[in-house]
């Protein structure tokens, strides 16, 4: 007997043992089962927190955002941090609604998120990038760059001649000399008096002035104090009065800051400069190509402009295109030996007509300046026609003559021929924009999508509360033991 009580004592002992060494491996494994459900409940809640991203931004912009304002005009993190506590509570139990792993969550805090106007637009130019890359495809980058460099280094090279600053400093002091003159002819007609020849004046050769002769320099000073959009607008189309107050746009208002998240974007060079430039002609309107129905619709203008009208921003990539015509057409004027002939011959008759032949130089470089301006309205006048001009101009290519300097304003009145070679307007926009610092770029196109946005019904929508990143820090305690979970995502991820 007392042999079988040694063995049972025994094997209680060591049952208890068994026991003991089980209850704690059960506790160690609901321990253990419970963090890694927890993390899956943290997980499934940013998830979930992500999926409601803005729907109208995505459709029309192709960039994924969450709006934290969730309708409203505030910034909401609260409501994104709601989702994921909700989401890790239901993970703590079962279908029963038993909770088998005794957790429970603690405290918790949004400790980071990267919102879409951060770093200057930083996460809504490496998303509009990305689709870019699906869309156009190594080929069709190295093509756009190729051209644009080109055209670019074309611009570039025109705007460092210093023969147009020459002429324009001519036209001005052929005008001081012309009202000179004038004043002192009045003088002297109004003392019954006549004012000797000047002896360097006398040896200068006069020639015939035509009948009935058009000065053409009066003319184009005439034309250059007009409004220049009212001379080359198109007369068939209709000029958008549609305005935005800009204080109210991201990158005039003060903007809500993320919180840094650790979230990386993507480098900004010139490859990715010229994608987020085609994802700007492919997603913004222009006066060629409108597709806005409320709001701004000449959006490229916008980027370019960056004025709170239609008008303003059009009159702005008008004076542009002046600017960048006026310099390609001054050049070729300066390589065309037959042109520098006309010009010659014009301006002698010039400084005869006002009685200033000794000016035959000034009055020449005044003439190509003139001539220039004039063959630049012509250009942009086809060009919101829908026509095309070649960048850098030909003899063939060349619109108006000298004799029609004088008469540009009534054929800019009448229908003209529509040229079918060389670039588009469009093409010109997107020049002008290459030619746009990538920060202006950025943040003019985030105007127009937060704009357009709010132009559709959504009057509280801001990009400067919509979430790229979010980061959250959730306690948890399961059983006897607590712990954080620290976990992050966002759209980049």
């Amino acid at each position: 007997m007392k042999t079988r009580g040694s063995v049972t004592l025994f094997i209680s002992l060591l049952l208890a043992v068994i026991l003991g060494v089980f209850q704690v491996l059960f506790q160690s494994l609901r321990i253990a089962g419970g963090r890694v459900q927890a993390e899956a409940g943290v997980e499934e809640g940013l998830y979930s927190v992500f999926s409601g991203y803005h729907r109208e931004l995505f459709d029309s912009y192709r960039v994924f955002f969450l709006d934290a304002g969730y309708g409203s005009a505030g910034f909401r993190p609260d409501i994104m941090l709601n989702i994921v506590e909700d989401s890790l509570g239901q993970s703590c139990y079962t279908g029963k609604r038993e909770n088998l792993w005794n957790c429970s969550h603690g405290m918790s805090a949004v400790t980071g998120y990267t919102l879409a106007t951060d770093n200057n637009g930083a996460a809504f130019f490496e998303q509009a990038v990305d689709y870019m890359k699906d869309t156009l495809g190594i080929q069709g980058i190295q093509l756009l760059a190729d051209q644009l460099v080109q055209q670019k280094s074309t611009v570039e090279e025109q705007k460092i001649q210093g023969d147009y600053d020459r002429a324009k400093e001519a036209q001005e002091v052929y005008e001081q000399k012309k009202e000179e003159q004038t004043a002192v002819e009045n003088t002297d007609a109004g003392n019954g008096q006549h004012t000797p020849a000047d002896p360097d004046t006398a040896a200068v050769p006069q020639v015939q002035v035509p009948a009935g002769f058009q000065n053409p320099l009066d003319v184009i000073r005439q034309v250059q104090q007009m409004g220049l959009l009212g001379l080359v607008f198109p007369a068939d189309r209709q000029l958008s009065q549609a305005e935005v107050r800009l204080e109210e746009l991201p990158s005039h208002r003060e903007l809500e800051k993320g919180m840094g998240s650790g979230i990386a974007v993507s480098d900004q060079g010139m490859a990715h400069q010229l994608l987020f430039l085609q994802y700007m002609m492919k997603h913004l309107g222009s006066f060629e190509k409108e597709n806005a129905q409320e709001g701004l619709r000449y959006q490229l203008e916008y980027v370019i402009g960056g004025k709170g009208s239609d008008r303003e921003n059009l009159e702005c990539v008008v004076k542009e295109l002046l600017a960048v015509r006026t310099a390609a057409n001054m050049v070729h004027l300066l390589r065309d030996a037959g042109k520098q002939s006309q010009v010659h011959q014009m301006a002698l008759i010039i400084g005869s007509a006002v009685g200033l032949p000794f000016l035959e130089g000034v009055i020449s470089l005044a003439l190509q300046a003139a001539w220039a301006f004039g063959e630049s309205v012509l250009d942009i006048r086809c060009l919101l026609d829908g026509g095309k001009i070649p960048l850098v101009k030909d003899t063939g290519s060349w619109q108006l003559s000298l004799e029609n300097l004088g008469k540009i304003l009534e054929i800019l009145k009448g229908d003209m021929d529509v040229q079918d070679q060389g670039m588009t307007y469009s093409q010109y926009l997107q020049l002008l924009l290459f030619l746009k610092d990538s920060q202006t770029r950025t943040e003019r196109t985030m105007d127009v999508a937060e704009q357009q946005i709010r132009a559709g019904g959504q009057e509280n929508f801001s990009l400067d509360h919509c979430v790229y990143s979010l980061e959250v820090e959730m306690g948890v305690r399961c059983g006897n033991r607590e712990f954080t979970i620290l976990r992050s995502y966002g759209y980049g991820m």
